[in-house]
């Protein structure tokens, strides 16, 4: 099996129980929310948001942004993303987009 295939496996059997950490703390909102969102996201695409899954460094706020939409929309073949953006509306998928970009 290949990395990928065995990454994206475990992702996929992991996503249930991580689910809840993605809505991010009771507590947390506006910016730290999104910069607790964002954080997540280094789980699967690596600290520098360089990993292939797919790589989000070089990309504009606008690209991650519709990339998320697509994911939430299912447009994009993802369970993982489809579970991790299904709750997130508009303003806060273009946050987190410009959040990611902005901190690599």
């Amino acid at each position: 099996m290949r990395l990928h295939s065995a990454a994206a496996l475990a992702a996929l059997v992991l996503l249930p129980c991580a689910a809840p950490a993605f809505a991010g703390p009771a507590s947390a909102s506006g910016d730290d929310r999104i910069a607790y969102l964002a954080g997540t996201c280094g789980l699967c695409h690596g600290p520098a948001a360089n990993a292939e899954i797919p790589a989000l460094a070089g990309r504009s706020a606008d690209e991650v942004a519709t990339l998320l939409g697509d994911y939430r929309e299912q447009r994009l073949p993802s369970p993982v993303m489809h579970a991790v953006t299904s709750g997130l509306d508009d303003p806060t998928l273009a946050a987190l987009a410009a959040y990611v970009v902005a901190h690599p």
